[in-house]
């Protein structure tokens, strides 16, 4: 099987290994620490359940965007 992704060693290895039965995540940081695909592959552990809804909050609607279009690269 080929790996397309794998979390960094340290925080984000360490905020991925965290019990599934956390509500919630804190994770901060400097730009550039990896905080954007954490968050995602965070998010995606839940897609397995049918009644799963998540929340993704950033400071500015522009901010929000980036994370949206990173997330959901389209072919074009």
């Amino acid at each position: 099987m080929k790996v397309l992704w794998q979390p960094h060693e340290g925080p984000q290895r360490f905020a991925l290994s965290i019990d599934d039965s956390v509500f919630e995540i804190l994770y901060g940081g400097a730009r550039g620490g990896g905080k954007t695909d954490a968050g995602i592959a965070w998010m995606l552990k839940g897609t397995v359940d049918p009644g799963f809804t998540g929340l993704v909050i950033r400071r500015n609607h522009t901010d929000l965007r980036q994370w949206i279009d990173y997330a959901i690269p389209t072919n074009k």
